[in-house]
């Protein structure tokens, strides 16, 4: 066996080792790691005032602001009467006014 190789310590087949994991994984169906040691929610973030849950804490902050906060932000458009509850939503009004903002 050469410093490359490596035997499967379950087939005791002769293996590089940079495909050691890949034919543990294809052939015998065994990961690198426990993963049934771990637990982790596709959306870990949930609120604590209604059923919305999200991947990101970020999302799940602005969800709270807008949805359950007393204070009620409005972005105003600069250019027309508009107001908008995301700034996003604000800015992407901005770019209908096109060539207003040049002058």
């Amino acid at each position: 066996m050469s410093d490359d190789t490596r035997e499967c310590s379950l087939c005791s087949k002769i293996i590089k080792k940079s495909n050691y994991f890949r034919h543990m994984g294809e052939v015998h169906n065994k990961t690198k790691y426990d993963t049934d040691l771990i637990d982790v929610p596709s959306r870990p973030y949930n609120c604590e005032h209604c059923n919305y849950n999200t991947k990101r804490k970020h999302d799940l902050k602005g969800h709270v602001m807008k949805k359950h906060s007393d204070v009620q932000l409005s972005f105003p458009c600069q250019l027309c009467d508009k107001t908008f509850g995301y700034e996003s939503n604000m800015v992407r009004h901005m770019k209908t006014h096109g060539d207003t903002l040049d002058q």
